[in-house]
């Protein structure tokens, strides 16, 4: 504890979020897109499915607290089948690589409705 309070004035930004109710529906919405890949996962690899189509997806991002991008870097990471390949820093475009592509217009979508946008409203 005294390590964490220490350490608070190394941080630039402290992060101050803003919608408890908010936390909590993207708390749950994680948790079933999380468990839903999973079972996708499995099937594919149980199966041994013939139709994985692996791709990168780019996505301009609107956010632009460290912090929520921080959540979103996780958020896609602990996702099973999707990995976040990069952001460059110029003018944040995501890269974002999924085992299973077939319509990057869901990925698109996903990111922009399902995550980013919780996360713009929990932390800007």
């Amino acid at each position: 504890m005294i390590m964490v309070m220490l350490s608070l004035r190394m941080r630039p930004h402290l992060a101050y979020p803003k919608n408890i109710f908010k936390i909590i529906k993207l708390s749950f919405i994680v948790l079933y897109d999380m468990t839903f890949s999973n079972f996708i996962l499995i099937k594919q690899i149980l199966f041994k499915s013939k139709e994985v189509n692996p791709g990168y997806v780019y996505i301009p991002l609107t956010i632009r607290d460290p912090h929520a991008i921080a959540f979103l870097s996780c958020i896609i990471t602990y996702t099973p089948g999707t990995v976040w390949a990069g952001l460059s820093e110029k003018d944040f475009i995501l890269r974002l690589h999924v085992l299973d592509l077939h319509d990057e217009h869901i990925w698109y979508e996903t990111i922009k409705t399902r995550y980013e946008k919780p996360l713009m409203e929990i932390f800007e």
